[in-house]
């Protein structure tokens, strides 16, 4: 689950970077692969992080299945 999980959250990402880019007159690149000025990188790490370790109701569970971004930028 936490592959599937990761997996979609990358496309809805890459989604709202295609849709910005768009409104600002921008040609999106057709995939991440092809993308020339960003990079997605996805790494599920399913029960490696978790905020409960023991659960105990569906909220700490809830809690488990996040997913946390990080985002670095740079200047070339």
């Amino acid at each position: 689950m936490s592959d599937k999980r990761a997996t979609s959250v990358g496309t809805w990402v890459f989604e709202q970077i295609t849709a910005e880019l768009t409104a600002a007159g921008q040609s999106p690149p057709a995939s991440v692969e092809e993308a020339t000025n960003f990079d997605i990188v996805l790494a599920p790490c399913e029960a490696a992080a978790l905020v409960n370790p023991v659960p105990t109701s569906e909220a700490q569970r809830a809690q488990n299945r996040r997913v946390q971004f990080v985002i670095s930028t740079f200047t070339p």
